[in-house]
Order: structure tokens, then sequence, then C-alpha cells
């Protein structure tokens, strides 16, 4: 099994896409994996199904499985789907860039492709981060935030662990205020009012009357 294993996951595929920035100004990663058995068992199923229609037309045979099409477009389906991540934290969307230009290829303008055992382990610590690592007991906000960044950082293995850099828990970097203070006003108090200088009108140089001759 280790030999099968092994012989596998060299067909592996990783795709990294940057896709711009979403509203809210964070980047729009998305990766795709593709293990070595799923696209195996893509190409047995299609040569199963290009082999059975061959079969059917030259055998004049009038019976023709729908479910044979069908099965093979839903794998197809989930092939592309199936392992498609949208990565929401920073972090890890950083991270995944370092991974697509110094590992992989560009096929694409903001495409690149990664293969083989590096692939899958690659994607694999991407999806175990991203679907895994929860944050529990924390409020909702920019500290929840730093929080989940801390866990991502201290949980991160191998070959990913080299890529991930902080972001918003970076030295020097000085956190956004939750709330401004406001200052306390006294019922029945005027409201203080802002003081502005007089404004300076300029003056325009006097010009001599000119008297009828």
């Amino acid at each position: 099994m280790r030999r099968i294993k092994d012989w596998l996951v060299q067909f592996s595929v990783l795709e990294i896409a940057a896709e711009g920035y979403s509203a809210s100004g964070a980047r729009k990663v998305i990766v795709r994996r593709f293990p070595g058995w799923m696209r195996i068992g893509a190409v047995l199923i299609a040569a199963a199904f290009v082999a059975y229609a061959l079969w059917a037309l030259f055998t004049d045979a009038t019976f023709f499985p729908g479910s044979v099409g069908v099965i093979f477009v839903v794998f197809a389906v989930n092939v592309s789907n199936v392992n498609k991540i949208h990565l929401t934290d920073e972090v890890l969307a950083l991270a995944a860039g370092w991974v697509a230009t110094k590992r992989g290829h560009q096929f694409k303008p903001g495409r690149w492709r990664l293969k083989g055992a590096e692939a899958a382990a690659i994607g694999a610590e991407l999806a175990r981060l991203h679907n895994r690592i929860t944050i529990t007991g924390a409020p909702d906000g920019p500290e929840r935030l730093r929080i989940r960044e801390r866990v991502l950082l201290a949980n991160a293995q191998d070959p990913l662990r080299e890529y991930l850099q902080p972001v918003l828990t970076a030295t020097g970097r000085d956190p956004e205020p939750l709330q401004v203070e406001s200052a306390s006003h006294t019922p029945g108090e005027p409201w203080p009012v802002l003081s502005y200088p007089e404004p300076e009108w300029p003056m325009l140089p006097m010009s001599k009357e000119r008297r009828p001759s």
C-alpha cells in the first residue's frame, strides 16, 4: 500500500490563483487541490466512458445507460470543486502567494501550479489550517483575528511553516483601537464650540477714480 500511495502522490497538483482584492481590502486567494488518486480516477472513468461509447457505436447497441454519463459528469464536477478553498486569513493568503512564486510555475496570469509530493503536502497543510483551526471564547472583531493568527503561526507545520509570516501581529504594528473614547458631557451645560480665528479678507488695490472730461 505504501508503494501505491507514493506512486499516486506524484500525480498530485496544487493550483493557486490570486484574484485581486475584496471590497474590504483583503486579498482574494483561491487554492485548488487535486490529489493523485483523484486525477488517476478521473482518467480511468473518462477512458471507460469513451471505451463504452465506442463499443456501443460499433456494435449497434441500443442500450446506453444514461447513468454512465451522469457518473462521469458528477465525478468531474467533484474533482474541480471538492477541494476548492477560499483563503480568508491574510497570513495564509500571503503564505500561498509565497509558495506560488517560489515553488510553482505560472501557467496563466495570476495562476500558479505545483506538482508532485510537495504540492500534496503544502495543499494538505493549507487545508488543515484553514478548516480545522477554530477560535472559541473570543469576541468577534480585530482581537479575535489577531488571536487566530497567533494560533495559525503556532500550529503550522512543514513544509508550509517557513512561508508563514505575521501580518496582524507583526512587531511594530500598532493595533487599531477597538473603540474611540468620547468626552463626557453634563446635561445642562452648553456644548463646546470650536473657536476659529477671524478670516482675513484679501485687500484689493485701490484704483484711481476716473473723472468724466
